[in-house]
C-alpha cells in the first residue's frame, strides 16, 4: 500500500490531479512492483489520509515500513511529517518520498527525487492512470535512508499584542484556524509559543523576509514564482530598511 498526501494547490494546481484516483485505491500490478495507491488531500479536516496511514502502520507485518508519498513542495513535506508526529505514528515505520511540485523542492533535491515537476499529462488518466506506474516502481525499489527531523520553538516577548503572522489571501493575518493548525499556545505571561518540526532549514532575518514577501504574491506558475523570489530578494536588499536580527531574536 502507498499513501499519497496531496497539496492540490502545488504546481499551479497540477498536483490536484492526483486526487482523481479512485477513492477505493488504484492497483498497479507490474513485474516486481505491485501496490495499491490511495490519494488524499493533506488539508482534509478529517485527516483521512493520516488516519489511513496509521491503520496501515498498525497492520504492517513484521514492522515493515509503509510508504507515504507527498505531492507538493518543501512546505507540504513538513506539513505531512508534522501530521505524522501529531498522530502518534512511529516515524521509523514510515518512509517518505515526494513528487516535487513546489518552487524550490529542496527536499526532493536532497533525496534525489528531483526538483522538476512532472509534465502535465504524466498521469495518463485515459489509460487508467498508467503514467503513474513508473513512479510506483521507483517508490517500491527506492533505497530507504535515515533523514534528520528536528524541532524548534519560537516564543514572542510578553505582551497582550504579541502575535504570529501568516499570509492569507495575500494579506498578513493570524486567524483561529492558523492558531489551531500551527499549534500556537498563549503562555501565562501573555507571550505566545509556536513549535515546528523541520527537515531542511529555518530562516531568521533577510531570507525569511524574502520568503514572507513571496508568499504574498505567490502565483500558479512555477516560473513566475521563481521570478517573484528574485524580485523580492532584490527589493529587500536594495530598497527596504534591514532590521538587525539581534534586536528581534534573543
Amino acid at each position: 500500500v502507498v499513501i499519497m498526501l496531496v497539496n492540490p494547490k502545488s504546481g499551479g494546481n497540477a498536483a490536484g490531479r492526483l486526487l482523481r484516483l479512485p477513492r477505493a485505491g488504484l492497483l498497479f500490478d507490474n513485474p516486481g512492483a505491485r501496490a495499491t495507491v490511495f490519494s488524499y488531500p493533506i488539508a482534509d479536516p478529517e485527516r483521512l489520509g493520516i488516519c489511513h496511514l496509521a491503520e496501515e502502520v498498525r497492520a504492517s507485518p513484521d514492522g515493515e515500513p509503509v510508504r507515504c508519498i507527498v505531492a507538493g513542495g518543501d512546505g507540504t513535506v513538513m506539513w505531512a511529517i508534522q501530521e505524522i508526529f501529531f498522530a502518534g505514528i512511529p516515524v521509523d515505520r514510515v518512509v517518505v518520498g515526494i513528487i516535487p511540485f513546489g518552487t524550490g523542492n529542496d527536499f526532493g533535491n536532497a533525496t534525489r527525487w528531483g526538483t522538476t515537476s512532472p509534465p502535465g499529462d504524466f498521469l495518463q488518466e485515459e489509460k487508467r492512470f498508467q503514467g503513474l506506474s513508473k513512479y510506483v516502481r521507483e517508490w517500491l525499489r527506492a533505497d530507504t535512508l535515515p533523514y534528520d527531523i528536528w524541532e524548534f520553538s519560537v516564543r514572542t516577548r510578553e505582551s497582550e499584542k504579541a502575535r504570529f503572522e501568516f499570509i492569507e489571501q495575500g494579506r498578513k493575518a493570524c486567524t483561529a484556524d492558523h492558531i489551531e493548525r500551527h499549534g500556537i499556545q498563549r503562555l501565562p505571561g501573555g507571550d505566545l509559543e509556536m513549535s515546528k518540526y523541520v527537515c531542511n532549514y529555518v530562516g531568521l532575518g533577510l531570507d525569511a523576509r524574502v520568503g514572507f514577501g513571496f508568499d504574498k504574491l505567490r502565483q500558479r506558475s512555477r516560473s513566475i514564482n521563481k521570478a517573484i523570489y528574485v524580485w523580492e530578494g532584490f527589493k529587500k536588499m536594495m530598497f527596504k530598511k534591514k532590521g538587525v536580527v539581534a534586536h528581534i531574536v534573543e
